[in-house]
């Protein structure tokens, strides 16, 4: 770099906690993880893609918004 005179440029670490995405994911994986482990104990079929639209499905507006506040308050 220093032969062909070129300065790099490092980009700012991640910070999971202030991106709202990453909470509500957070959620859905909570309750994908869990409907699977009731299925698994009752010892029913468990359909994957079923589980995970029906995790994605109960993520509410309100569940967004928090999300959304705690990022803001962590600031």
């Amino acid at each position: 770099m220093d032969e062909l005179n070129i300065k790099p440029i490092f980009n700012v670490g991640y910070s999971p906690e202030f991106n709202p995405i990453e909470r509500v994911f957070s959620k859905i994986k909570r309750r994908f993880n869990a409907k699977r482990l009731a299925d698994l104990v009752n010892r029913r079929g468990f359909n994957f893609d079923k589980t995970i639209k029906a995790s994605f499905k109960e993520v509410t507006v309100s569940d967004c918004v928090a999300c959304v506040r705690k990022s803001y308050e962590e600031l």
